[in-house]
């Protein structure tokens, strides 16, 4: 699975009242390949990911898709985060979008991801897939 694309994935061991699908992607969260993540993002998280980052366009990165950068919110107003951390995120076929998500925001989606490892184990690719990201 190439860094930065997602795709939509069911959620293999739904418990009541959590959302029936995610978005699956691969990120990466340092500058060694052990940083490499995943991320299930409920696509309610994903839109309101993006409307964020359309409100802070200044705090977007030009890292490349899928890295996962810490940036200052430079444009902060009363009650917001002092920074956020922001990814280029690409859907499937479709055009790149940015994110920004918030310290609590990824700690939510680290948990998740910890909670729902057979969601992981079902969509990961084999490693071959990884040499060609």
């Amino acid at each position: 699975m190439s860094i930065g694309v997602y795709r939509e994935v069911v959620n293999t061991d739904r418990k009541f009242g959590t959302h029936p699908t995610y978005l699956f992607l691969k990120v990466q969260s340092g500058t060694e390949e052990e940083d490499e993540e995943y991320w299930l993002v409920t696509p309610n998280e994903a839109q309101g990911f993006a409307a964020r980052a359309e409100r802070n366009v200044e705090d977007w990165t030009q890292d490349k898709k899928g890295t996962v950068s810490k940036v200052d919110n430079a444009a902060r107003k009363f009650g917001e985060q002092l920074a956020y951390f922001h990814v280029l995120v690409k859907p499937r076929r479709k055009d790149s979008v940015h994110w920004l998500l918030t310290e609590t925001d990824l700690t939510t989606l680290r948990e998740r991801t910890a909670n729902n490892n057979e969601d992981i184990e079902a969509n990961r690719e084999g490693w071959m897939a990884d040499l060609f990201d």
